[in-house]
């Protein structure tokens, strides 16, 4: 009886052990991984290319960035091209109670690429 007993909580022991993690845990490592390789910037003083102090950079909690591209290849150039550029333009997404959800960047329509024209073989 006791080996029967025994072998019943070495079981669910290591049922326990051995079992996958929930899917709460693996959202959060997953956070923790993508955001230790950037660095946060909150609180920091930030310099321009002189050395001068241009303020103390504060992050925005839960305002999304977007840009108005056609192809998910090389956002952050992207991004960076349409920031620069002085014809881009800048909206600002609310949620219903008036709060800022999102930045959306959008690159003036001249220096956007042209939009491939492709045909399947099935059409032709």
């Amino acid at each position: 009886m006791q080996k029967v007993g025994a072998s019943y909580v070495m079981r669910k022991v290591s049922d326990y052990v051995m079992a996958p993690p929930k899917a709460d845990q693996v959202v959060e490592e997953e956070v923790a991984e993508s955001s230790a390789g950037v660095p946060d910037l909150d609180g920091q003083v930030i310099t321009d290319e002189n050395g001068e102090s241009l303020g103390t950079a504060r992050r925005v909690a839960e305002v999304a960035v977007y840009v108005i591209t056609e192809s998910r290849r090389g956002l952050e150039d992207q991004l960076k091209k349409t920031v620069e550029d002085p014809t881009g333009r800048v909206f600002f997404h609310h949620a219903e109670d008036g709060r800022l959800t999102g930045l959306i960047y959008v690159p003036d329509p001249a220096s956007r690429p042209v939009p491939v024209a492709a045909t399947r073989a099935d059409d032709i």
